[in-house]
């Protein structure tokens, strides 16, 4: 059997990756593994554009500032979760990343040397699923390691 040493748990810091988060512990400090929080934000490249450019896309400078809020606002919160684990015997950091979600978190897995990815999923099915597409999915259909998907308990009686 593989042992298990690196988890990674991308989160959107929905109530589903909360719950994965808890998984994700419990199983880190059953194997004594390290803990990677990933937070992926889809946002476009903002690389910067020559003055001629700017002048044409008076947006841009605005857009440059919501990237930067966002990115901020997500470092932030990426420490409020990590913050109740510390201390708890368990290796644990964060990752902020921009591009297209389950591309990135293939990436860090691979680049990581993580062998289990922890992800907490929606259930969106039919019509929903097929227009927000799902990043679980893909993860789960591309990665080279175990993924282990988690979900919220449905209320249906």
């Amino acid at each position: 059997m593989t042992s298990i040493t690196r988890i990674l748990l991308p989160i959107d810091f929905s109530p589903t990756s909360r719950l994965a988060l808890e998984w994700t512990m419990g199983l880190a400090r059953t194997h004594r593994a390290s803990v990677t929080l990933l937070h992926v934000q889809d946002l476009p490249d903002l690389t910067p554009l020559s003055p001629s450019m700017e002048a044409l896309l008076p947006s841009y400078n605005f857009l440059n500032e919501v990237v930067s809020a966002r990115h901020e606002e997500a470092k932030a919160l990426l420490g409020e979760w990590i913050k109740p684990y510390e201390g708890d015997g368990v290796p644990i950091d964060s990752k902020f990343c921009q591009g297209v979600p389950f591309d990135v978190i293939l990436d860090v897995c691979q680049q990581g040397g993580h062998d289990l990815i922890v992800m907490g999923t929606h259930g969106r099915t039919g019509v929903g699923r097929f227009l927000l597409g799902s990043t679980t999915e893909r993860v789960v259909r591309l990665s080279p390691v175990p993924v282990l998907t988690v979900r919220l308990p449905t209320t249906d009686a």
